[in-house]
């Protein structure tokens, strides 16, 4: 689970490769996220994706390898 707020910012996009290569299996994204970074979950092992209503700009194949 990726925290509505890190830092006291809210979190809003998710950057370019950031969890790239993690072996994750599972993620539940902000409620604020407004954009996700091209292959920013590249090479996971994703069986489950709780994407938020307001991603406005999803450049990322989230279950690639």
């Amino acid at each position: 689970m990726i925290p509505d707020e890190l830092g006291g910012k809210t979190v809003t996009p998710i950057g370019h490769s950031v969890f790239f290569k993690n072996d994750l299996t599972s993620v539940t994204l902000p409620s604020g996220l407004t954009s996700i970074g091209d292959g920013a979950f590249w090479n996971n092992r994703l069986t489950s994706v709780a994407l938020p209503f307001g991603v406005r700009n999803g450049q990322c194949d989230l279950n690639a390898s």
